[in-house]
């Protein structure tokens, strides 16, 4: 059951951020009350010298947040558009609320605070882990997006049973390989450190997620608008001696590539205009790497909105 939040706007005010944006960018710090919890949130919008209608792009930043990331983007976008970016509880800006950072409590977090900043429908981006977060939203307020871009996401479709199938059976270790992906991730949870706690619980909740092969995701609607999914398939290969398997890594890895493929085509192909987009020039941060990419991306969803009068 999903836990009411009431979400204030205490301030809207414009700032001058030290970013790297065109000088022809407005850009406004906006501060939320999350249940008495400040929330960081922020805007950009291009100038115009006429009034135009906008259509509202929400960027979800990946493990630990980030607003920065989205800059390069942002930056690319066409008048027209406002940009909202904001920090989940916990992260740069905004206080933590104590409660567990379920995909289904972002969004409904995200989507309470969004009716004090632009009315929908909205545009959602996701990037690794904002991925989930991002189809929670769309699943939760169908009526609400109108499309759905996701960077690099981590993947809501993967279970064990294919896991199994496409990636441990052809290693010949089809029964250990859940015992052998534990393994792996607490080596390299170990091999990380620690984070700050709000990092740490995200990190434990999409864990969880992966245990239960987002299984809350997967009863949600998906809203039938444009979804772009962008993939890199630019993935460092390593052969880490100490890694607790004894499976080719290079196979392993290649295998893995393959099935992501299949399961993030999959989730494109779920809607009647879907495109799934690979790239090898750029690492896990695509809108860093290719912004430019990202940007063509928003625009191939946005395209296809501009004649619609209602939603």
């Amino acid at each position: 059951m999903l836990a009411t939040h009431h979400l204030t706007l205490v301030a809207l005010g414009l700032t001058m951020l030290p970013t790297c944006l065109s000088s022809q960018m407005v850009v406004r710090q906006i501060d939320a009350s999350n249940a008495g919890h400040r929330l960081r949130m922020t805007s950009y919008a291009k100038k115009s010298s006429s009034p135009i209608k906008r259509i509202t792009l929400v960027f979800e930043s990946g493990l630990g947040g980030g607003e920065g990331h989205w800059r390069r983007v942002i930056d690319r976008l066409p008048q027209g558009v406002l940009a909202i970016t904001y920090e989940r509880p916990g992260m740069i800006g905004s206080e933590p609320d104590g409660v567990p950072p379920s995909p289904e409590h972002i969004a409904t977090l995200l989507h309470t605070a969004l009716a004090h900043v632009a009315s929908p429908p909205y545009v959602l981006v996701g990037h690794s882990w904002g991925g989930p977060l991002v189809r929670a939203f769309a699943g939760l307020f169908p009526k609400d997006v109108s499309g759905l871009v996701l960077v690099d996401p981590t993947d809501f479709g993967e279970t064990a049973e294919e896991r199994r199938r496409y990636i441990y059976e052809p290693l010949g270790y089809g029964k250990e390989g859940e015992q052998l992906r534990a393994a792996v991730e607490t080596y390299y949870s170990e091999q990380a450190g620690h984070f700050d706690p709000a990092v740490e619980a995200e990190i434990q909740m999409s864990h969880n997620e992966r245990i239960d092969d987002f299984s809350d995701l997967r009863n949600l609607p998906i809203p039938q608008v444009p979804v772009v999914v962008i993939a890199t398939t630019r993935y460092p290969f390593t052969n880490d001696p100490h890694l607790p398997v004894t499976y080719d890594q290079a196979q392993y890895q290649q295998l893995m590539l393959n099935y992501r493929l299949l399961s993030l085509g999959r989730f494109a192909r779920s809607v009647p205009d879907g495109t799934l987009v690979t790239t090898a020039r750029s690492g896990h941060y695509v809108q860093e790497d290719e912004p430019a990419l990202v940007a063509w991306a928003i625009n191939r969803v946005l395209h296809p909105l501009r004649p619609q009068a209602q939603h």
